[in-house]
């Protein structure tokens, strides 16, 4: 007899009255982050901040650091293992790619140059992205594998069958 308790379920898949565990994932997710982004919004205006230059920040951030960095990174890794290490390797590697976009352009003496790098970095990132999307054959990793050993054919001739008792 298969009753709901008879089920495996793994940590927190259990529902919890009406609603499924994940649509209170996502709303606990969307109060954390409005909570977050409120108290730095808050911070900054305490701070004198004025809020174009908030503005600025936060589009400077989103463009120029996260987004090209985001998209390498989706180029890079054909199947990234969860939302928050894209978030966290994608917005490091942004900082790394920023770095290198600011010296080469210092260097070259084309600062203006400087203000074209997402979209250089960028469009070449979602171009590979999409195609490995589309040309990608199963990436196998660690959990996908098994690793239950196959009997080769010698063996299974030297192996007899045990008569019933």
């Amino acid at each position: 007899m298969d009753t709901v308790s008879y089920k495996q379920r793994r940590g927190l898949e259990w529902p919890v009255g009406r609603v499924g565990l994940e649509a209170r994932q996502l709303r606990a997710l969307g109060a954390a982050s409005v909570l977050v982004a409120a108290t730095a919004l808050s911070l900054w205006l305490a701070g004198g901040v004025r809020i174009d230059e908030i503005a600025r920040y936060v589009a400077y951030e989103l463009g120029f650091v996260f987004l090209p960095g985001w998209l390498v990174y989706r180029a890079l890794v054909a199947r990234p293992a969860g939302r928050l290490r894209e978030i966290v390797f994608g917005w490091s590697l942004g900082y790394v790619l920023e770095i290198l976009a600011f010296f080469v352009t210092a260097a070259s003496g084309a600062r203006s140059a400087f203000y074209v790098y997402p979209a250089v970095v960028g469009v070449p990132a979602v171009l590979v992205a999409r195609r490995r999307r589309k040309d990608a054959s199963p990436v196998f990793s660690a959990r996908s594998c098994s690793c239950t050993p196959v009997p080769s054919a010698s063996h299974r001739r030297r192996s007899r069958a045990i008569p019933p008792a």
